[in-house]
C-alpha cells in the first residue's frame, strides 16, 4: 500500500513534465517517419489510453470529478491524429502498417474488403450521427443551463451562509465548486468540437488512404489494379478500424460524462439500482421473451433460458410498496399534520402535553405544508442548522421548534410563537422571489408590493422569470425559505432574552465546572446567586449583546457584587468587559465613530431624572422633554441612514440603561452606547447633537 500510494505520489508530481514530453512526442511522430513495432506499441497504447478514459469517466460520481476531461480530450485527440498521419506515412511509403493494422485488416474482416469497408462506414456513422452529434449537443444544452443558473445557485449559497446552514469556508468551497461546473461545462461545449472533428477527420484520412494508396500501388510498386485495391484497401480499412474504436470509445466516454448526473455512487450501481428497482418489469420481460418462443422461425431454446434469466431476477428482487416513503412528516416536524383526534383519545393528549412544554412553535398556511412534507426537508434541515448557529453566536442554547399547520392562517401565512404567544408573523409565496430595493434601482417591478418581514425594507413578490431582470436593475433577490428562515433568525436574536431560562442557565454554569472551578467556588463564596446572573445576562440579551464569553461576565460580576448586588449596575459593568465585541457592532471607517450624541446640558437634566430601585434603573422624564428628545433623535436617525451610517446614539455612562429602555419602543433598533464603552483609539464623530429644551428639566 505505501508503495503504490507513493507512486501515486510521484506520477502526480511528475504529471507536468510528463505531458510536456507527450507533446512532444506527438511533434516527433507527426514529423519523423516511426518503425512498424513503435507503431505497434503506440497504436495499442492509444487503445488502452481510451478504455482507461471511459472506465474513469465510468467510475466518477460527478462530471466535474474528472474535470480535466476536456484538456485530455483534446490531448487524445491530437494523439490520434499524430497516429493517422505516421500510419499513413507507413502504409504509402512501405505498404506497411504495422502488425497491429494488418491483424484488423485480416482477422477482424477476415481479409474481405467490402465487410472491411462496410464495418468501417459503420462505425463512423455511429460515432459520428450517433453519439458525437447527441454529445455535442448535450454538451452545448448544459453550457447553457448552467452558466444562466449560476446566479441562483450563487444566491442560494449566500443565503445558506446568511441563515447558517453552512459556514463561510463551505460557503467559500461551495462558490469555488460553482466556478469549476461552469467552467467544466463551458469547455466540454468546445471540446464536444474535438470529438467531431476527430470523426471527420478519420473518415477523411481513410479516403486518402484509399486513393493514395491504390495511386502508389499501380505507380509506384508496379502491382495490379485488382491487386493495390486489395492491398491498400485492407491496410486502409485495418488502420480506420484502430483509429475508430478508441475514437469511438472516447466519444462514448464524452457522452456519459456530460449526461452524467451528480451522484454519491458510481455509474453502474446507479443504474443497476434504477433499473433492479421493481420485480414487475423483470416478470413482464420473461413472459414477453416466453411468448416470442411460440413464434414460428424464432429460437425457442435461447428465448426460454433468456426468459427464465429474467423471472430469476424477478423472484430475487424485493417487492416494491405501494405506498409511498416519507410522506408523513414523521418526528422531525412536531404533531399538526393529520387527523386532529378526540378529546379523550391518547394522541390527542400527548399532543396537548407537548403543545404546553413547548417553548419556540412555528406555524405554517396549508399553502407552506410542502415545505416540511415528504421528501422535501429543507426548511426542517435549515431550521436545524440556524439553531445550532444561534447558539454559537448567542452564547445560550435554542431550544427546539416545534412546527405544525394552523388551519385559521391564510394559505402562504405562519407565525412564530413564544410560550403560546404570537411574536411574528409573515407571509411568503413559493415558487416566487423577494426583490428588495437596497439603495437606488432604477424602476419599479411588476408583482406584488409587500414589505421584507426581518427589516422592515419595502420589496416585491416576482416571478422566477423576471427574477433575473430584478438583479439587473439592482435589487436584492432572496427565495421565500431564505426570507422565512432570516426572520425566525431575527425574532429569536430580538427575543432572546425571554428565551433564556434559570434551568439555561445553571445548564450553562455546569458546563464551566470542568474548566473555570474558579470562578463558580468564588461565586458560591460571594453567594452570587443563580437569579442575578440570569437577571444580568438578559439585560445584555435585551440589547443584542451575546453572553458566549460567559467566565468572563462571572468575572466581573464576582469583582462588582461586593458593591452591589443590583443587577442593572452589574450588566452596565459586564458591557466594560466587553468592549470588543461592542466595538464590532459599530460602523467604525477609518477609525472613525459617526453617532449622535448628547448636549452635555442636556445630560445633566435627565440624570436628574434618574430613578434606582433594589431591582433597576429607570428615567423619569418631564413629557415635553421627552417629545424634544424623541423628535432629535428622530432628526438624528435620518441623517445617519441618509449618510449610511448605523444608527447609534453617545451618552455617558450614568444614563445609559435609562435612556435605552425609555425609548426603547420607539426606537427599537437604536443602539445606546456610553464614551467609555468605545475603544480609546476610535475618533468620535457627532453626526447631530441633541441640545436641551430652553426652561425645561427633567422631573424631579
Amino acid at each position: 500500500m505505501s508503495k503504490a500510494s507513493s507512486f501515486a505520489s510521484y506520477m502526480a508530481r511528475s504529471g507536468d513534465l510528463l505531458f510536456s514530453f507527450g507533446i512532444l512526442g506527438i511533434v516527433f511522430i507527426l514529423v519523423l517517419p516511426m518503425p512498424t513495432f513503435l507503431l505497434d506499441v503506440l497504436l495499442a497504447s492509444s487503445i488502452a489510453l481510451s478504455v482507461v478514459i471511459i472506465l474513469t469517466v465510468a467510475d466518477i460520481k460527478e462530471p466535474t470529478d474528472f474535470f480535466v476531461f476536456p484538456t485530455v480530450l483534446l490531448f487524445v485527440t491530437l494523439y490520434r491524429l499524430g497516429l493517422n498521419i505516421a500510419t499513413t506515412r507507413s502504409i504509402l511509403i512501405s505498404g506497411d502498417g504495422g502488425h497491429l493494422i494488418n491483424s484488423f485488416g485480416q482477422f477482424v474482416v477476415q481479409g474481405n474488403m467490402a465487410v472491411g469497408i462496410i464495418i468501417f462506414v459503420i462505425l463512423t456513422i455511429i460515432n459520428f450521427v450517433v453519439i458525437t452529434k447527441g454529445a455535442g449537443r448535450v454538451a452545448e444544452v448544459a453550457a447553457r443551463f448552467t452558466l444562466d443558473a449560476m446566479p441562483g445557485k450563487q444566491m442560494s449559497i449566500d443565503a445558506d451562509l446568511n441563515s447558517g446552514v453552512i459556514s463561510e469556508q463551505e460557503a467559500r468551497a461551495r462558490r469555488k465548486g460553482l466556478e469549476r461546473e461552469a467552467s467544466f461545462f463551458g469547455a466540454m461545449d468546445g471540446a464536444s468540437k474535438f470529438v467531431r472533428g476527430d470523426a471527420i477527420a478519420g473518415i477523411l484520412i481513410t479516403g486518402i488512404n484509399l486513393v493514395g494508396g491504390f495511386a502508389v500501388g499501380i505507380l509506384q510498386m508496379n502491382l495490379s489494379a485488382s491487386e493495390s485495391m486489395h492491398k491498400f484497401s485492407l491496410l486502409s480499412v485495418g488502420d480506420g478500424l484502430v483509429s475508430q474504436i478508441p475514437a469511438l470509445l472516447i466519444s462514448t466516454a464524452a457522452g456519459i460524462l456530460v449526461t452524467r448526473s451528480n451522484s454519491s455512487t458510481g455509474i453502474g450501481e446507479d443504474v443497476a439500482r434504477q433499473m433492479l428497482s421493481d420485480a414487475k418489469i423483470m416478470y413482464v420481460t420473461g413472459g414477453l421473451l416466453w411468448v416470442m418462443m411460440f413464434v414460428p422461425g424464432f429460437p425457442m431454446v435461447a428465448l426460454f433460458f433468456l426468459g427464465a434469466f429474467f423471472l430469476a431476477v424477478g423472484a430475487m428482487l424485493p417487492k416494491k410498496k405501494d405506498g409511498k416513503d416519507g410522506v408523513g412528516t414523521g418526528g422531525k416536524a412536531a404533531a399538526g399534520y393529520g387527523a386532529k383526534g378526540k378529546a379523550g383519545d391518547p394522541a390527542a393528549k400527548e399532543e396537548t402535553a407537548v403543545r404546553r412544554s413547548e417553548i419556540l412553535a412555528l406555524e405554517l398556511g396549508v399553502g407552506l405544508l410542502p415545505l416540511v412534507q415528504g421528501s422535501n426537508q429543507n426548511l426542517l434541515e435549515r431550521i436545524a442548522a440556524l439553531r445550532r448557529a444561534l447558539s454559537v453566536d448567542i452564547g445560550i442554547t435554542i431550544p427546539a421548534i416545534s412546527i405544525r399547520d394552523n388551519a385559521s392562517l391564510t394559505v402562504h401565512q405562519y407565525r412564530i410563537l413564544l410560550r403560546g404567544m404570537q411574536i411574528a408573523t409573515g407571509e411568503i409565496l413559493p415558487g416566487q422571489f423577494l426583490a428588495m430595493g437596497v439603495g437606488s434601482v432604477q424602476r419599479p417591478l411588476r408583482g406584488r408590493v409587500t414589505t421584507e418581514p426581518a427589516f422592515g425594507l419595502p420589496a416585491t413578490w416576482v416571478a422566477d422569470t423576471d427574477r433575473r431582470d430584478a438583479q439587473r436593475l439592482g435589487y436584492t433577490v432572496v427565495d421565500p425559505l431564505s426570507v422565512l428562515t432570516t426572520h425566525l433568525s431575527e425574532t429569536l436574536k430580538n427575543h432572546s432574552a425571554e428565551l433564556l431560562t434559570r434551568q439555561d442557565v445553571q445548564n450553562l454554569l455546569d458546563e464551566l465546572k470542568g474548566t473555570y472551578p474558579a470562578v463558580l467556588q468564588e461565586m458560591n463564596l460571594l453567594q452570587l446567586g443563580l437569579g442575578t446572573v440570569h437577571r444580568v445576562m438578559q439585560n445584555l440579551l435585551r440589547e443584542n449583546v451575546a453572553v458566549r464569553d460567559l467566565p468572563l461576565i462571572l468575572e466581573k460580576l464576582c469583582d462588582q457584587v461586593v458593591l452591589t448586588k443590583n443587577p442593572d449596575e452589574l450588566s452596565e459593568a459586564c458591557r466594560k468587559v466587553l468592549t470588543l465585541q461592542l466595538a464590532r457592532k459599530c460602523d467604525i471607517r477609518n477609525n472613525k465613530l459617526h453617532a449622535i450624541t448628547l448636549h452635555p446640558e442636556l445630560e445633566q437634566q435627565l440624570s436628574k431624572g434618574l430613578r434606582q430601585t433594589a431591582q433597576e434603573i429607570a428615567l423619569v422624564i418631564d413629557p415635553s422633554l421627552a417629545r424634544h428628545i424623541h423628535k432629535q433623535i428622530g432628526d438624528g436617525v435620518e441623517q445617519l441612514t441618509r449618510e449610511g451610517f448605523t444608527v447609534l446614539l453617545l451618552c455617558s455612562p450614568l444614563i445609559r440603561l435609562g435612556l435605552k429602555r425609555f425609548f426603547s419602543d420607539t426606537f427599537p433598533t437604536l443602539q445606546v452606547m456610553a464614551y467609555n464603552e468605545i475603544p480609546p483609539t476610535v475618533q468620535l464623530e457627532p453626526v447631530y447633537t441633541i441640545r436641551p429644551l430652553t426652561g425645561m428639566a427633567a422631573a424631579a
